[in-house]
């Protein structure tokens, strides 16, 4: 017997809240590499490649977005609008380069993912902070050192939850990933 729509509602924002509250309190306390990790990022990447309906994901990238945003140091809104952004890139380059939805597929997926929100990220900081201007040299250089470090744990982490999630979720027979 399926479960009523609300109930899944109530299941969904559940899990974000709770993806939230990892990135906002747990994340950042584990140690060095693993602190770059953007957990929502991996997700979208393994969201991208097991589904068919990608319409949902705009509105919970938006909440887990608002929720992320009271928590951060930007400015009203940035990360919502950052999340939506990436996620419209992220289709795009999943419909016109990323199409038979392989391992390869879901790295570059998650690699693209990554460097899209991190560089608007960057760019919207830096255009939004005016020290920014006088330390560009610094602030370029602890940029490109986490950059790389986000790449790799958010490659490993899209990784991770595909490889866990695979059968757990049937996402080859696109049960209930391709309702998300």
């Amino acid at each position: 017997m399926p479960l009523p729509k609300i109930v899944l509602l109530l299941i969904k924002l559940i899990i974000i809240i709770l993806l939230a509250i990892a990135q906002i309190s747990l994340i950042p306390n584990l140690p060095f590499p693993l602190n770059h990790w953007q957990i929502f990022l991996s997700i979208i990447a393994v969201v991208f490649l097991k589904s068919e309906k990608f319409g949902n994901i705009f509105y919970w990238a938006l909440f887990f977005g608002l929720l992320i945003n009271f928590y951060s140091l930007h400015p009203i809104f940035v990360v919502p609008i950052l999340f939506f952004i990436t996620i419209l890139i992220a289709n795009l380059f999943f419909v016109k380069f990323f199409t038979n939805r392989s391992w390869y597929s879901l790295i570059a997926l998650s690699i693209t993912v990554t460097i899209v929100y991190n560089l608007i990220e960057t760019i919207v900081i830096c255009c939004s902070n005016f020290i920014c201007f006088q330390n560009s040299g610094f602030i370029l250089t602890v940029f490109l050192i986490d950059f790389v470090f986000k790449i790799f744990v958010n490659m490993c982490g899209a990784i991770l939850f595909f490889a866990v999630f695979k059968n757990k979720l049937n996402l080859y027979g696109q049960k209930y990933f391709s309702k998300f």
